[in-house]
């Protein structure tokens, strides 16, 4: 999960993002894992989505390429190795791969694709879901906007792959899989510990330059910009989340 930069820590994902895991289950009955199935997770993060899979007793192993991430999955009792998902070396060697909330991490989506074309076995299934087009996308106009407006701290490059359904059909399709769903779906959705927690965990690679003080006025200055659109009252914040789900063949 950390690319570009961006470094993971397992705790901090729990307090300010655990909803990602929860949300994440939709996922396990588009795949449908059977006993003694072969799974790749990838981009399993510290387990959470994986031990759930386990329990439906298939073979599952954990890629990511946070170090960290990978050791707490292990400490979870997760089969997990440091990996890059551009850097995939199994051959025909999974029934299945399940992706939560990691694609829009890579970037370098050719090479991806085709290294889960290359480790799945004929027939075999690919199912995720990451941001699509349009995801966070108030955030991310109020990110540029500050960046903008302090020009001291260069040019802000949004860090993140969010396709259209076209754009990641054709990619798919590119790297030989066959499509058999896709969607693009709203999904507006309650952060824990508000926008500046979500700040603090998603864009950590991207403050990683800064000094402390130019943390902290990223951090409110953003947060005030966004707070008439994602923030109300009675319900508190939430993220303007799209998620691009789909399930695809080999």
């Amino acid at each position: 999960m950390s690319t570009n930069g961006h470094k993971w820590n397992p705790m901090g994902y729990d307090d300010h993002a655990h909803y990602v895991y929860k949300l994440g289950e939709p996922l396990i009955a588009l795949l449908s894992p059977t006993e003694s199935e072969n799974i790749l997770d990838l981009g399993c993060g510290h387990g959470e989505l994986t031990l759930r899979l386990m329990e439906f007793e298939c073979n599952v192993t954990g890629i990511d390429s946070s170090a960290e991430m990978v050791q707490a999955a292990n400490e979870n009792g997760v089969s997990a190795v440091v990996m890059k998902a551009q850097e995939l070396t199994f051959n025909n060697e999974f029934d299945g791969i399940i992706s939560n909330a990691a694609i829009h991490w890579m970037t370098d989506i050719d090479k991806v694709l085709e290294g889960c074309f290359r480790s799945l076995k004929p027939g075999g299934r690919f199912v995720g879901e990451f941001g699509g087009e349009g995801n966070v996308g108030r955030i991310v106009n109020a990110t540029a906007k500050y960046f903008e407006n302090h020009p001291e701290l260069g040019e802000f490059s949004v860090p993140w792959y969010f396709p259209s359904v076209e754009d990641f059909a054709d990619d798919l399709e590119d790297a030989g899989f066959y499509i058999e769903y896709m969607e693009l779906i709203d999904r507006p959705t309650p952060l824990p510990t508000g926008i500046k927690g979500w700040i603090i965990t998603f864009f950590h690679g991207l403050m990683s330059g800064f000094t402390e003080e130019q943390k902290e006025s990223f951090i409110n200055e953003v947060s005030e910009m966004l707070k008439p659109e994602l923030y109300n009252k009675d319900t508190g914040w939430h993220a303007d989340y799209v998620r691009l789900r789909f399930k695809a063949l080999k």
